[in-house]
């Protein structure tokens, strides 16, 4: 069973957005996913957020590789999004569909890049091109 920590939106999630992470997660799990989905599984009590983030970077560490669903929005995905490439996971990309690219440096540069050139991602190439079926058919 393959332990995936989902990077994504939680406090500013729109309801379209919590309806395409519920049914990626619902998906992934039936296919024998363990998900780690911080909405759920994370204390989200924290008024400063530490400890949120410390618990996000504890489940991070324990998992095989990060998905991630992008929001513009969405502050501490950046914060998961770094611990994730800093410890060298393989990082997914959901809905690269979402993601706009820009001019000169950015983050949704570095997204859109990271499948062609990170080797952690190039390792999990083949493996993922089920998950890019699943989130065509789920159109996320």
């Amino acid at each position: 069973m393959k332990n995936v920590f989902l990077i994504c939106p939680v406090r500013h999630a729109t309801e379209e957005e919590r309806s395409g992470i519920s049914k990626y997660i619902k998906t992934l799990e039936s296919e024998g996913y363990k998900i780690y989905y911080p909405a759920r599984d994370t204390d989200q009590t924290d008024s400063i957020g530490i400890n949120i983030i410390t618990t996000n970077l504890g489940a991070i560490l324990a998992s095989d590789e990060v998905h991630l669903f992008y929001s513009e929005t969405s502050q501490a995905s950046l914060i998961d999004f770094g611990f994730a490439y800093g410890n060298k996971k393989p990082i997914y990309i959901v809905n690269k569909n979402r993601i706009k690219p820009s001019t000169g440096k950015s983050y949704q540069n570095v997204l859109l890049h990271l499948n062609e050139l990170y080797q952690p991602n190039l390792a999990k190439r083949e493996e993922w091109k089920k998950l890019d079926e699943i989130v065509k058919e789920l159109n996320v």
